[in-house]
């Protein structure tokens, strides 16, 4: 399998290259060089991209107990070991690459080592914990498989041994096994090979599931029966065990010795590589270079490409895969030297670049990236010799297989978003056994694990789901695909916040009302003061946010509102704000617009508002009153900033009534009853300014001061419990007067008017 270098010159072949400049070719980079004490050597393995983002793969030797590693490289080329091998039950020599299955973890296979020596399967989550599930004992059950195991789609896992099984009927034993394993580790034989022209024998390379649920795969050589079969075969089994042989290799053109396992097309048909023969056998085991293959579910061959092991290499072994575009991507060992190269569906070929200036061998075939670019392993060269980890670029860009979008790159927790999904070209069940995963460990960004299912239409495996995430942050969402793809896309969830950054002033008094707000919580909410306090007479809702009441206390008042939502462990968030309480300026307010007193003698009554004054020691005034009128004001109830009373308006004959009535004011009896005779002491003025000339003018103003002095000719208003009253001097006329209402407290007034209608 192994085959030695054909001398050839790399510039000829480097050369030839660049005469296909305007083809797709492609930049190939040593992501890593493996150093073979630590790293392990000698890779055999394909690559698997995992939720994670980092590349998974195996070292067969070398490593720190010499028995071969597991290994992560991120993408930029960053490299660990995450588990040395270490012979005997621990295993021994990993030849081949892992797979990713539903639970999340990779599984592989060692072809030595384990309980018996001959080989086992194993299990590694990506954080480095190893579990061995079934060691060969060489029986019945095979032994020494170089190829690793697919998860089928009943969820058990298949793979082959290269070796065991049962005693055939000439009496041979050891040419391999199907197998079939649970995810617990119970292993059945569902097939062993007779090593003849039925079945073949040595199965080098993994099987696929077709999309008509029969496993398929190759043997690489048959060694009991006619030698014209002894080049290997294509086969499918079902799930039961039940075999077809579907193709014997005759050695010529249609080549020999398949070690890749089968990628399906479009078609339903399957395409794969043979190490050896072809028309051109002529190099070291003169038996050729190698071809690439088509062949139906039903047996119907077609030699795509033979190699010439000059500008185009030899050899292929790995897996081939399929590109964004459609075409088949693949690699060959070394005839100079290893290369990727692409093959149309058609058979039209091209070399797309070396791996390396120096003979390496790919074995295992190309993976593509979330990148869109190829990644595959080397089992040598590299900066140590020890093997490298290649990236290959290609000059034109391909979309990566597996894409994931959204329908918006947002969301608020508790608001579901679509997510859409899509895999290019995957036509075998494998290859559409697409597992859901949220790295970490994620619960909260929705539902989103497991295997999901798709419809192809086309060549687009695809489907949807509903995701509501539960808390805030970014989620990365991955699917990996036929065990070894991943596409990702990511949704960020913001944190809750608290939208209210600041409030808006309150007047003693006066009715406030404010609703605080968030965004990007779960609703309903819970609203409280963390710290500080709200001004006297105001209160926060704990349900709705409403800041409302009305402020008694002037003044600014700082505080801190807390807001959290409904999330299992619920979060939060907060505010800083402020309040500024100003004193009311003041006001007086009627109760009605307009009194109206139907006959001379009535009276008409309101209410009359007074706030915002900062004393309480009230007192009132009317002007613009008719003739032989007053107001009297009742007595004032409230608190400071804000109080009640009654205004009655009295005319004509009510008011000698109403003068009686209020005699306690504050102005005294002997000054209403100087208010009552006051005309007539303006008549005894005036007859003695005509009458008598030695009564002068100086008395008719001590007795007008006199009048004044008790208060006569304006109301006066109590602090709280005394009635006030104003009253006119001028004959009272029917009509609408305009009336004036004087409040004093201290050093602050308040006016208001009403109409009064006299009729």
């Amino acid at each position: 399998m192994r085959r030695a270098t054909r001398l050839i010159t790399l510039a000829f072949l480097s050369g030839f290259l660049a005469a296909f400049a305007g083809a797709q070719t492609a930049t190939i980079n040593d992501l890593y060089s493996l150093n073979g004490p630590t790293d392990g050597s000698t890779s055999y393995a394909n690559l698997v991209q995992a939720p994670d983002g980092n590349f998974y793969g195996t070292a067969a030797r070398d490593g720190a107990d010499g028995n071969g590693t597991i290994f992560k490289v991120t993408p930029k080329g960053e490299y660990s070991v995450l588990y040395a091998f270490q012979g005997g039950a621990g295993g021994q020599y990993p030849e081949t690459g892992l797979y990713l299955a539903s639970d999340g973890n990779l599984y592989g296979t060692t072809f030595l080592g384990g309980n018996y020596g001959v080989g086992m399967v194993y299990r590694i989550s990506t954080s480095g914990v190893f579990t061995s599930l079934y060691s060969f004992t060489g029986g019945t059950d095979g032994a020494s498989p170089f190829a690793g195991v697919i998860e089928g789609s009943d969820g058990n896992f298949y793979g082959v041994t290269a070796s065991g099984g049962a005693v055939n009927a000439a009496g041979f034993t050891g040419y391999g096994t199907i197998f079939k394993m649970t995810p617990g580790g119970v292993l059945t034989t569902i097939y062993t090979f007779s090593g003849g022209d039925a079945d073949g024998s040595t199965p080098y390379a993994g099987l696929v599931e077709g999309s008509d649920g029969y496993l398929y795969g190759t043997g690489n050589n048959d060694e009991v029966g006619d030698t014209v079969y002894e080049s290997g075969n294509v086969f499918k089994v079902s799930k039961s065990g039940q075999f077809t042989n579907l193709y014997h290799f005759q050695g010529g053109n249609d080549g020999c010795n398949p070690d890749g396992a089968l990628t399906e097309g479009p078609d339903g048909s399957f395409y794969g590589s043979t190490h050896n023969c072809a028309l051109f056998a002529n190099d070291d085991d003169q038996s050729g270079q190698g071809v690439l293959y088509n062949i139906t579910p039903s047996g119907t061959f077609k030699t795509m490409y033979e190699f010439t092991g000059q500008a185009d290499s030899g050899h292929p072994e790995g897996q081939m895969t399929f590109g964004s575009d459609g075409n088949l991507y693949g690699t060959t060992t070394v005839s100079p030297a290893g290369t990727l190269f692409q093959l149309t569906t058609s058979g039209g070929f091209t070399t797309l670049g070396l791996l390396s200036s120096s003979p390496v061998e790919s074995l295992a075939g190309p993976i593509v990236g979330s990148d869109g670019n190829f990644y595959g392993t080397t089992d040598g060269g590299g900066a140590n010799g020890s093997g490298f980890i290649f990236q290959a670029i290609p000059s034109k860009a391909l979309s990566p297989l597996v894409q994931l979008t959204l329908s918006s790159a947002t969301a608020v927790v508790g608001s579901p978003v679509t997510l859409n999904w899509q895999v290019a070209n995957a036509f075998s069940n494998t290859a559409q056994r697409c597992v859901a995963a949220l790295p970490n460990g994620a619960t909260t960004g929705g539902a989103w694990s497991g295997v999901q299912a798709g419809k192809l239409t086309g060549n687009l495996y695809a489907g949807s789901t509903q995701l509501t995430p539960t808390a805030a942050g970014a989620y990365t969402y991955a699917l990996t695909c036929g065990g070894t793809i991943t596409g990702f896309t990511t949704l960020t969830v913001p944190a809750m916040v608290a939208n209210t950054t600041s409030l808006p002033d309150g007047t003693v008094g006066a009715a406030y009302s404010q609703t605080l707000t968030q965004q990007n919580g779960l609703a309903p909410f819970t609203w409280s003061v963390a710290s500080g306090s709200l001004p006297a007479g105001l209160s926060l809702d704990a349900s709705t946010g409403v800041i409302s009441g009305t402020p008694t206390q002037a003044g600014v008042n700082s505080f801190t509102v807390q807001v959290a939502d409904s999330e299992a462990v619920p979060a939060t968030a907060s505010a800083s704000l402020s309040i500024t309480v100003a004193a009311a300026s003041p006001t007086i307010t009627m109760g009605s617009a307009t009194l109206n007193i139907s006959a001379p003698g009535a009276t008409a009554t309101t209410t009359l508002s007074v706030s915002g004054f900062a004393a309480s020691a009230y007192s009132f005034s009317c002007s613009g009153l008719p003739a032989k009128s007053q107001c009297v004001f009742g007595t004032v109830s409230g608190s400071p900033s804000y109080g009640t009373t009654t205004l009655q308006v009295v005319t004509d004959g009510g008011l000698s009534s109403k003068l009686d009535s209020h005699s306690r004011h504050s102005a005294g009896s002997a000054g209403l009853i100087m208010a009552a005779a006051f005309p007539g002491l303006l008549a005894l003025a005036g007859f003695a300014r005509k009458r008598r000339k030695t009564v002068t003018s100086w008395l008719a103003m001590a007795l007008l001061t006199a009048v004044i002095a008790g208060g006569l000719l304006t109301g006066c208003g109590g602090a709280s419990s005394t009635p006030a009253t104003t009253t006119s001097t001028d004959t009272t006329p029917t009509g609408t007067s305009t009336v004036t209402v004087t409040a004093t407290a201290g050093d602050q007034t308040a006016t208001s008017t009403f109409t009064l209608q006299v009729q």
